[in-house]
C-alpha cells in the first residue's frame, strides 16, 4: 500500500470517527431534550390535574354548603328529608367537615387552622350529635286507604316506673323524599305495666281516615287525632 493510499485511509477513518462522535453528541443532546420535554409534560399534566381537583373540591364544597342551607331552611319550615331523619345532621356534618378538609389541603391552609375549626364545629354541634345518638327514634310508614297520603310515625319511649311513649307525625309532599311535620308539640301517651309497644299504644292498626283531612288513632290508652294539612 502506497503512502497516498494510507493517507486516504487515515482521512476516511478520521471522518468516520468524527461522524460517530457527532452522532453520539446529537443523540446525547436529543436524549436531554426528550428528558426535559417529558418532565415538562409531567409538570403540565400535574398542573392540569391539580387545577381540575381544586375546581372539583370547590364544586363539592359549594354543593355541600348549599345542601346544608337547604336543610336549615326546610327545617325552619317543618320540612325534612326522609332519608336524613334516622341520622339527623350527623351525615351532612361529616360531609361538610370532609369538604372543608379537602379545601384546606388543596389551598395549603395551615393545619392548626383546620384543627381549630374542626374543634369549634364539634363543640357547637356536639349537643345535637349527642341528642341524635342518645335518643333512639323509630319510624313506621302508614298509607291512607286512597294511597295518596303516606304518614310517617316517629316514635320512641322512656321508662322510669311508668312508660312515656312519644310520637311525631310527618306526611309525604309533592317533592320526593321530602316530608312535612304535622304536629307542633310531641304527642305523649303515658302507660303503666303494659307490654304493648309504641305502635300498639298509639293504635296504628285502628286508624280512622277522614276525607284525607285528618286521621285518628284509637287505642285503649288514648285517641290521637293528627291533622294531615
Amino acid at each position: 500500500m502506497g503512502v497516498t493510499s494510507l493517507h486516504i485511509l487515515q482521512n476516511k477513518l478520521g471522518e468516520i470517527v468524527y461522524f460517530i462522535s457527532e452522532l453520539i453528541y446529537y443523540i446525547h443532546r436529543i436524549s436531554i431534550y426528550y428528558y426535559i420535554l417529558c418532565n415538562k409534560q409531567e409538570e403540565i399534566l400535574r398542573g392540569i390535574i391539580l387545577v381540575f381537583f381544586k375546581r372539583l373540591v370547590q364544586v363539592f364544597l359549594i354543593f355541600v354548603l348549599a345542601f346544608d342551607l337547604l336543610i336549615f331552611v326546610l327545617g325552619k319550615n317543618d320540612f325534612y328529608f326522609s332519608f336524613l331523619k334516622p341520622t339527623g345532621i350527623i351525615i351532612p356534618t361529616l360531609y361538610t367537615i370532609l369538604a372543608l378538609y379537602l379545601l384546606a389541603w388543596v389551598q395549603k391552609i395551615k393545619r392548626y387552622w383546620v384543627i381549630a375549626g374542626t374543634i369549634v364545629a364539634l363543640i357547637f354541634l356536639g349537643n345535637l350529635w349527642l341528642n341524635q345518638i342518645v335518643i333512639d327514634n323509630f319510624y313506621k310508614y302508614v298509607k291512607s286507604p286512597t294511597g295518596n297520603v303516606t304518614l310517617v310515625i316517629e316514635h320512641r319511649d322512656a321508662t322510669l316506673g311508668e312508660t312515656n311513649h312519644f310520637y311525631n307525625f310527618y306526611r309525604n309532599t309533592s317533592f320526593p323524599r321530602v316530608i312535612k311535620k304535622l304536629n307542633i308539640d310531641t304527642v305523649e301517651i303515658v302507660t303503666r305495666g303494659t307490654r304493648a309497644d309504641n305502635l300498639e299504644v298509639l293504635g296504628f292498626k285502628n286508624a280512622e281516615w277522614i276525607d284525607g283531612d285528618y286521621v285518628t288513632f284509637h287505642s285503649p290508652y288514648a285517641d290521637t287525632k293528627v291533622d294531615l294539612k
